[in-house]
């Protein structure tokens, strides 16, 4: 009498168990910081993808931002704001935060709080949306913006170490001038102008 031989267990997909779909994955950045200069060296580590309840946080954000956006656009009832921005700088890259509220590409910082310094203002904002420490910083451009809402705007050169991390508000990324500027947030279009003046090659001399 023959013998049956056994078949494989066959892997079979629950057609009621739930998936989740988040679009394209995204990259959970965790990189290790070292203060330096202006500059703080990063070393690379393995990505993870981006978790259902991020990306729930992300979308949340995307409302929020916007709601806020357009009320105070029509509403200005605390009148001008103030802000403060960082410059942080790694050979010729900078961190620049991917917004999720989908309007471009900003520097780390945001809306300073009831009486904060501006100073103070700085430290919190890049600790919130990078997970990185300031260490050191100086002042190098004030300014006036009325592109998005009336805001006065501080911008500090920053040293900074830790681990980058994603907040709800962004991903921060290295990436070049000429890579950011087309995408940058027009309220910020100062400090890039600053940047192409500080950090520009230096032209060769035309023949003779």
């Amino acid at each position: 009498m023959r013998s049956r031989k056994a078949c494989p267990e066959r892997s079979r997909r629950n057609p009621y168990q739930p998936t989740f779909s988040c679009g394209p994955p995204q990259e959970n950045v965790t990189e290790t910081a070292t203060s330096a200069s202006v500059s703080p060296h990063l070393s690379h580590a393995r990505l993870s993808p981006l978790q259902p309840l991020e990306s729930l946080r992300r979308r949340l954000f995307w409302i929020v931002a916007r709601t806020c956006l357009a009320l105070y656009r029509r509403f200005p009832l605390f009148g001008t704001l103030r802000a403060s921005l960082a410059i942080i700088q790694r050979n010729q890259q900078f961190l620049i935060i991917q917004r999720n509220d989908g309007r471009g590409l900003s520097f780390p910082g945001g809306l300073a709080g009831w009486k904060e310094a501006a100073e103070d203002t700085v430290r919190r904002e890049v600790l919130e949306e990078t997970g990185l420490t300031v260490t050191g910083y100086q002042l190098c451009l004030r300014f006036h913006s009325t592109a998005d809402v009336p805001c006065d705007v501080c911008v500090f050169e920053v040293q900074a170490t830790g681990d980058l991390k994603n907040s709800w508000e962004g991903s921060p990324r290295w990436m070049t001038l000429a890579e950011f500027e087309p995408k940058m947030l027009r309220s910020q279009r100062p400090v890039v102008e600053l940047l192409r003046k500080m950090y520009a090659a230096p032209r060769e001399p035309g023949p003779a």
